[in-house]
C-alpha cells in the first residue's frame, strides 16, 4: 500500500520511510540498542530477561524518538536527545511500561496533525481505545482525563474538521468514573518526592515551556499534504504531552511517589534541551 492511500484511511500513521536521513538512523539505532539493553541485562547489574530488555529497549527508544518529533516538529537532535535520554532509562530499571508513551504520542497526533489531515472516524476510536485502556489497565484515571483534554483541543482548534466534535472527549471525560465508581479524585498522599528530584523535573519543564511559548512558526509540513503545520496545534500538542508527564509525578494514595514516567520525562526534557542548544547553535 502507498503513502497516499495509507493516508486515505487513517491521519495518524506516519511510516518510518528509510528515504530519509533521520528515519535511516533510528532503523539502524534500534537494533543496536535492543543489544545494548539485552547485553546490559547479561552483564550489567540489571535484572530483566535479555530478551524482555531487549523489546523494552527498541520500543521505548523508538516512542521517545517518534513522540519527541511530534513535540518539537522542526528539531531533528531533540527526537535523539530523548532516545538517548530514555534508552538510558531503560538500562537503569526506571522504565516501567511504554504504554503511556506511545498513549501520548497518538493524542499528540490527534491534536498537531503532523500528517496533515484531521483524524477520520477509525482513527478517534482506536485512540480513544487507548486512552481509555491505557487508564484502565495502568490505574491511571487522569491519564484518560487529559485525553479528553486532547479530543476537545482537536474539536476547537482551528481548521476545523474534527471528526464527532465533542462526542469522544466527552466519553474520555466520563470513562474513568466507570472502572473507578466514584467521581472524586484520590487524596494526595502526605510524602512528595525529595526536593533534588523536584528541582529536576522543575527544570526540565521549564525549559520545555520556555519552548512552548517561543514557538511561532513551524516548518514541518503534514506528510499527506505538504502544507506547514499550524503554530497553535503544534503548541497544543505540547501542552498535551506536558500534562501526562506532569500526572505521573503527582503522588497520591494509590500510587507510589516516584512512580514518574522517565520516558516522558525523557521528551520533556529532549525537547527543552534541543531547544536550548539550537539557538546556541544559531547565535554562534
Amino acid at each position: 500500500m502507498s503513502n497516499r492511500n495509507l493516508y486515505e484511511l487513517t491521519s495518524i500513521a506516519r511510516p518510518l520511510e528509510p528515504q530519509y536521513p533521520t528515519n535511516r538512523a533510528v532503523l539502524v539505532l534500534l537494533p543496536v540498542i535492543a543489544i545494548a539493553c539485552a547485553a546490559w541485562q547479561l552483564l550489567g547489574p540489571g535484572n530483566l530477561p535479555p530478551a524482555s530488555a531487549a523489546i523494552t529497549g527498541a520500543l521505548a527508544a523508538f516512542a521517545t524518538w517518534a513522540l519527541t518529533r511530534e513535540l518539537a516538529p522542526d528539531d531533528n537532535p531533540a527526537a535523539f536527545i530523548s532516545m538517548a535520554l530514555g534508552t538510558v532509562a531503560v538500562l537503569f530499571g526506571a522504565v516501567d511500561a511504554v504504554l503511556p508513551t506511545f498513549v501520548a504520542l497518538f493524542l499528540v497526533r490527534v491534536v498537531n496533525r503532523s500528517v496533515g489531515n484531521p483524524a477520520t472516524r477509525i482513527d478517534i476510536l482506536i485512540v480513544l481505545a487507548l486512552a481509555v485502556g491505557g487508564g484502565w489497565i495502568l490505574d491511571k484515571p487522569a491519564l484518560t482525563l487529559i485525553g479528553a483534554v486532547a479530543f476537545l483541543l482537536d474539536a476547537r482548534l482551528p481548521p476545523g474538521g474534527a471528526t464527532f466534535r465533542f462526542g469522544p472527549p466527552l466519553i474520555a471525560l466520563l470513562a474513568p468514573f466507570l472502572w473507578t465508581g466514584t467521581m472524586q479524585l484520590p487524596s494526595l498522599a502526605p510524602s512528595w518526592p525529595d526536593a533534588t528530584f523536584i528541582a529536576a523535573l522543575a527544570a526540565a519543564s521549564a525549559l520545555y515551556l520556555y519552548a512552548l511559548v517561543t514557538l511561532r512558526e513551524v516548518q514541518a509540513t503534514g506528510d499527506a499534504t505538504g502544507i506547514p503545520l499550524v503554530p497553535a496545534r503544534v503548541r497544543g500538542g505540547m501542552m498535551i504531552g506536558l500534562l501526562l508527564a506532569v500526572e505521573s509525578v503527582i503522588p497520591s494514595e494509590i500510587h507510589n511517589p516516584l512512580r514518574f514516567d522517565a520516558l516522558l520525562w525523557s521528551c520533556i526534557a529532549g525537547v527543552g534541551i534541543g531547544t536550548i542548544a539550537g539557538q546556541m547553535r544559531r547565535k554562534s
